[in-house]
């Protein structure tokens, strides 16, 4: 037993040698790297100069190679890098910093050094070593083999600052974050079918579904709500010929009571409204998707109360709220006004249009499909066939059902088969050349039809994204441009023009003509509030933004829905996402609303935004820096 003793010991102290590495000590001589001051003009012009001239779509950064532990450093443009580097003591350094730094309850620790770095700062390298252990890719990026990363944070979760050096002065001292970008992404077009509108186009592009969005508001510490309270909201929108497949609910209490009694209110106020909705409802409603949730509305809480009279709460955490009405009875009645408007429930429904065909067997249907079609009655055709799409997709016919379905030539049945084409397209049973084919063999039989013209347009613009045909650019500029003369929505003909222009950028991107480039990019700015977007487009034309280096156009973009409690989840934090490194944004009273939007919508996600950039969702454990950062997230997170 003893000399079992002794030799666990001796392991102990073995793996201990081996994996607690003491932290690296920077030398008190820096690495021989000397603080500009106030002189940065003098001794920093040159690097400065190159980092703030260049095109924001140059990148650089500083890359982790797992595989052989050592950083690199990376630029997308030869001719910015060689500016960099130009005398010998020219260098790159990086600063490594953990998450432990930043956990809740440690407070940040500030050096004589902090000028020059905040967590560990690795020798630099300069210009002949650079140069010696440089690579330049065939497509112009340069990348340079720095150090390796020291044992001590092999265990850690780690980032990365980035420290350029002019003639040994520290010149250049960047951080990164995860910030999501979509150069490809172009705005829903649709196919045209039998209609198609501003106000339609992302329910015709799915056909069958349609979704409705409304707000219902409670009276304090009420729990029912009664159908007839609801059923005009239904008369108005005219919904009686659809049934609903999916409701979402999100039901807000105030937050002057106790958590628990709130939660439990909101809970009851949820399933009334399941109750009444299920009244009004002709099918088992048990078949129908719910997702409920009840929450307190700390976002509309905070958001009333960034000016006037009750400001003072807004320094003050959830608890410390919670705490003032409890001490302070009078508090909850003065403040009445607000709450009330803060006790109400999002309800978001998905319907889909009641069955206008009775026959169920796949055979009579195309019987009776067939006998319309002998009777030349086309109207009655088309009411048919978008029953037989709206049961395809619903997996209620087969497939392959469409080619049961025999269309005669001829411009009386061109509608038919332009609607067959654009949804077998859209359903992936046909293939883009295929498809593209086809609807210019039936704009040959029907020239002046304005879907298939526009059906064509979509497609030639897909095939430009994909690559898979050549366009002439100039060429489909003059064919979208001649949709105008068609009874064609001129918001639509907008849209087309702006994914013209979003897939030009990339084009002129590539061929680096930057002026033509950024005209095409301020078109797409210019023109993308004439649309009815949604918040699918609004967050995938902020990302587009973004790849182009325009973040504060993505920001102006976001910034009017960020606020509302009904926000969707991926514009809140897309929005973050983009500001939340700015201190001028975070120290702003509505700010907190904002983060706690984010947080009510998705916990995990919030709180991720937190872990290293390394990570999936992660932005930065480095906004931990920030003390109005920090107070949110210790608040919910930990």
């Amino acid at each position: 037993m003893q000399k079992f003793g002794i030799f666990f010991l001796f392991i102990l102290f073995f793996c201990c040698k081996v994996y607690a590495q003491p932290a690296p000590v920077v030398p008190p001589y820096l690495y021989g790297i000397k603080n500009p001051e106030l002189d940065y003009p003098k001794f920093c012009g040159r690097c400065t100069g190159v980092m703030e001239s260049k095109p924001a779509e140059v990148g650089v950064g500083i890359q982790y190679n797992e595989e052989d532990n050592f950083l690199y450093f990376v630029m997308t443009d030869v001719k910015y890098f060689n500016k960099l580097f130009m005398n010998p003591n020219d260098g790159i350094s990086v600063d490594i910093l953990h998450k432990g730094q930043f956990a809740c309850g440690v407070v940040k620790k500030t050096t004589a050094n902090a000028w020059l770095y905040n967590g560990y700062l690795i020798p630099p390298i300069f210009t002949p070593e650079i140069k010696k252990n440089t690579v330049i890719t065939p497509e112009g990026y340069v990348i340079v083999k720095l150090r390796a990363v020291p044992a001590y944070f092999k265990t850690k979760e780690i980032e990365f600052n980035m420290v350029l050096l002019q003639d040994r002065y520290k010149c250049w001292y960047q951080n990164f974050y995860n910030i999501n970008d979509q150069k490809w992404g172009m705005l829903e077009m649709g196919m045209y079918m039998d209609t198609l509108t501003e106000e339609n186009i992302n329910e015709r592009s799915r056909f069958i579904n349609k979704l409705l969005k409304f707000e219902i508001p409670f009276a304090k510490d009420k729990a029912e709500y009664l159908a007839k309270d609801i059923k005009p909201l239904y008369d108005s929108l005219k919904i009686s010929n659809y049934i609903i497949t999916s409701v979402s609910i999100r039901a807000y209490s105030s937050v002057e009571g106790s958590e628990e009694r709130n939660l439990l209110l909101q809970e009851k106020r949820s399933q009334s409204i399941v109750k009444a909705l299920q009244s009004l409802q002709a099918i088992n409603f048990d078949s129908v998707k719910k997702d409920v949730v009840a929450l307190e509305n700390w976002v509309d809480f905070y958001g009333s109360i960034i000016d006037g009279r009750f400001s003072f709460l807004n320094d003050l955490s959830k608890e410390e709220i919670k705490a003032k009405f409890i001490a302070d009875k009078k508090l909850a009645v003065e403040m009445e006004p607000l709450l009330k408007k803060q006790r109400k429930a999002i309800v978001i429904l998905e319907l889909q249009p009641k069955s206008a065909l009775k026959e169920s067997d796949p055979e009579k249907i195309k019987k009776i499909f067939e006998q319309v079609i002998a009777s030349k009655n086309v109207k009655d055709a088309l009411n048919i066939q978008r029953e037989i799409f709206m049961r395809i997709r619903s997996n209620k016919l087969p497939e392959d059902f469409i080619d049961k379905l025999e269309v005669p030539e001829g411009i009386d049945y061109g509608l038919l088969k332009n609607n067959n084409l654009a949804f077998r397209y859209q359903e992936e049973v046909t293939d883009f050349f295929n498809t593209l084919k086809q609807f210019k063999l039936l704009a040959d039989v029907m020239p002046d039809n304005h879907r298939i013209k526009y059906n064509i347009i979509v497609l030639q613009l897909k095939g430009w994204l994909s690559s898979e045909i050549i366009i002439d650019p100039d060429q489909l500029k003059v064919d979208i441009e001649a949709l105008k003369k068609y009874s064609i929505d001129k918001r639509l003909i907008k849209r087309l023009m702006i994914n013209y222009n979003i897939l030009l950028c990339e084009k002129l991107m590539n061929e680096k003509k930057y002026d033509e480039k950024n005209n095409a990019l301020k078109y797409i700015y210019d023109n993308y509030a004439f649309l009815n977007l949604s918040e699918e487009d609004l967050v995938s034309l902020a990302q587009y933004f973004v790849g182009y280096g325009k973040s504060d156009w993505a920001t102006t973009l976001l910034y009017p829905y960020v606020k509302k409690v009904d926000a969707g989840e991926n514009i809140v934090f897309y929005y973050i996402n983009l500001t939340i490194a700015y201190e001028e944004k975070t120290q702003s009273k509505e700010y907190r609303a904002i983060l706690l939007n984010a947080f009510n919508k998705n916990k995990t996600r919030f709180c991720s935004l937190f872990n290293t950039c390394q990570v999936n969702n992660g932005m930065t454990f480095q906004l931990l820096g920030n003390p109005e950062l920090k107070k949110v997230y210790c608040e919910n997170c930990r």
